[in-house]
């Protein structure tokens, strides 16, 4: 019944993608195996007559005790470790998230700087892309050219430069 899905139940903590199911898969079988030898052995002392009944179950019970609590403490240094290492993850993935952030910041504002000098510049400045193709323009064009910045945006440059003047501009 434990074992029937893995959905839920034991199972769950079996089969989950965290260290905490290894360290659940390593115990269970622990749970099983040491109890079992060391009822053997304590079965095995009282046919001898190393003990009787009631110290074989006293011994019995403290040696199970003794050698959990070592196997607990074991695996709880692996997940301390392990968490250890996930938390200074975290911390230097916030950093560099943090990192992206100022720069995207600061790039935002270079780009509304650009946007300010081209909205109240006198003169044409443009963008022009590595194929020739206007990216950005200034206002300024519609009054010098008479052209709308969108009608330019994605043409090329070189569509407005005089046919005997191309070969000079394209240099």
């Amino acid at each position: 019944v434990l074992f029937i899905t893995s959905e839920k139940g034991l199972m769950v903590e079996l089969v989950n993608t965290y260290g905490k199911s290894k360290m659940v898969f390593l115990l269970f079988p622990c749970m099983v195996i040491i109890p079992v030898l060391l009822g053997k052995l304590r079965l095995l002392g009282e046919q001898k007559g190393l003990y009787n009944t009631s110290s074989g179950t006293a011994l019995f019970t403290l040696a199970c005790i003794i050698i959990f609590t070592i196997i607990i403490w074991k695996f709880l240094i692996q997940v301390n470790r392990s968490n250890a290492k996930l938390e200074k993850e975290i911390v230097e993935k916030n950093k560099v998230a943090e990192a992206i952030k100022k720069v995207h910041r600061q790039m935002q504002q270079h780009l509304n700087n650009m946007q300010l000098l081209l909205d109240t510049s006198l003169d044409i400045i443009c963008v022009i892309n590595e194929e020739g193709r206007f990216v950005q323009i200034s206002e300024t064009c519609e009054k010098v050219w008479g052209y709308k910045p969108s009608e330019l945006i994605g043409k090329k440059f070189i569509e407005l430069v005089h046919p005997d003047d191309r070969i000079i501009s394209i240099k």
